[in-house]
C-alpha cells in the first residue's frame, strides 16, 4: 500500500490513470467514463422562437406558450405611476402592444432571468423591439 501511495505521489497522473482505467473500462458501456476525451463539440444552437406575441407588461411577452422578458429593456412595472399621476406601467404595456401587436415576432434566447422567464432578444422585420421601445421613450 505504502509503495502504492509512493506512486501516486511521485507520478500522479500515470498512478490515477492506472486506477481507473479498469474501471472505466468495465462501466464504459454506460456512458460514463467513455468518450468525449480530445474532442471539441460545437455549442448548442441558440433556442429561437417566432410567432405572434401577446403582451404581458412593457417588458415582457407570451410567444408559443413562453413567458419572455425582453432583453436589455427596463421599463417600469404595471402600477407605476409617473408625472401626473399616470400609469407609466400601463403605458408602456400599451405602447409594445401597438409596436407588435399583429406582427411576427422571432426571439432569440439568452437564458432564463430570476423569475423563470426566457430572457431573449426580440425582433420584428428587421427592429429590435427593445430598440424600438426605447426610442418610443421607455425604458433604458
Amino acid at each position: 500500500m505504502a509503495r502504492f501511495i509512493g506512486q501516486i505521489l511521485q507520478r500522479p497522473g500515470q498512478a490515477m490513470a492506472a486506477f481507473l482505467l479498469p474501471f472505466g473500462l468495465a462501466i464504459g458501456g454506460a456512458g460514463i467514463g467513455s468518450g468525449g476525451v480530445g474532442r471539441v463539440s460545437a455549442a448548442p444552437a441558440p433556442m429561437v422562437i417566432d410567432g405572434y406575441a401577446s403582451v404581458v407588461d412593457g417588458a415582457t411577452i407570451d410567444l408559443m406558450g413562453e413567458r419572455i422578458r425582453i432583453a436589455d429593456l427596463s421599463v417600469p412595472a404595471l402600477g407605476e405611476t409617473c408625472a401626473g399621476g399616470t400609469d407609466c406601467g400601463l403605458a408602456a404595456a400599451l405602447d409594445l402592444r401597438r409596436l407588435v401587436g399583429w406582427q411576427k415576432i422571432s426571439c432569440t434566447a439568452r437564458g432564463r432571468d430570476t423569475g423563470g422567464r426566457l430572457l431573449a432578444d426580440c425582433r420584428y422585420g428587421d427592429r429590435d423591439v427593445a430598440t424600438q421601445m426605447r426610442v418610443r421613450g421607455w425604458g433604458v
